[in-house]
């Protein structure tokens, strides 16, 4: 989590909106995406493709040290959203947590996002 914010802190704010990849990095490494926000005042949406599937996660993680804090940071992530994305003919579902923005703006944010990157893995050169 510390890490995270100490390389967002480098940006000087040169950015509004902060986008992350799920809750964990790096297998067990659970971040406390509540702190990331509001230590640095910008709004967080955390974007997954799956929901987590029965305690498998759960039963793993209690094999990893600091597992109370890990559990913690996960349940303070809050309410597991979803948004139904579509381009051209494929629809896919992801599923995405947020701090300190509305979930309605969260859902057209990630709809932009998609499409933009689907656009970009177009360009030649591009490793999308």
């Amino acid at each position: 989590t510390q890490t995270i914010i100490d390389l967002l802190n480098k940006y000087d704010n040169s950015f509004n909106l902060i986008l992350t990849h799920g809750i964990t990095f790096g297998g067990f490494n659970v971040v406390n995406i509540d702190k990331i926000s509001s230590k640095l005042g910008k709004p967080l949406i955390a974007i997954t493709e799956n929901v987590p599937k029965g305690d498998n996660f759960q039963n793993a993680l209690k094999n990893v040290p600091e597992t109370s804090l890990k559990e913690q940071y996960m349940k303070s992530a809050g309410e597991l959203h979803s948004c139904k994305i579509k381009i051209g003919a494929i629809e896919s579902q992801v599923f995405f947590y947020i701090k300190n923005i509305n979930v309605d703006l969260a859902r057209s944010f990630i709809k932009k996002f998609s499409l933009f990157y689907y656009y970009l893995s177009f360009i030649p050169g591009n490793a999308g």
